[in-house]
C-alpha cells in the first residue's frame, strides 16, 4: 500500500491506516510463531507422557505378577493389592 499511498489516500487510506495494517501483520505473524512453539512443545510433552504411561503399565504388570506369582495360593488376597 505504500507504493501506491496516492491512490489510496483518494479512498481514505492514509498513512496512519497502512502503518495500522502493517502493525496488525506483524502482531499476527508473531503470534503464529508462538503457536508454532506451543504445538512444538504439545508434541513433545505428549510423547513424555505417551513414555511415562507405557513405563507405569509395564510397571503395574510386572507388579501384578508378581503378587500373583507371591500369593498363588492365597487369591482372595490379591484384591489387598487391587487386583
Amino acid at each position: 500500500m505504500d507504493a501506491n499511498l496516492e491512490q489510496v489516500e483518494r479512498r481514505g487510506g492514509d498513512a496512519a491506516f497502512v502503518a495500522d495494517g502493517k502493525a496488525k501483520a506483524d502482531t499476527l505473524e508473531e503470534l503464529d510463531i508462538r503457536q508454532e512453539a506451543l504445538k512444538a512443545e504439545l508434541k513433545t510433552a505428549t510423547k513424555s507422557v505417551q513414555a511415562a504411561q507405557k513405563d507405569a503399565i509395564a510397571w503395574r504388570s510386572e507388579a501384578a505378577a508378581i503378587v500373583r506369582l507371591a500369593f498363588r495360593d492365597a487369591k482372595e488376597r490379591w484384591v489387598e493389592f487391587g487386583l
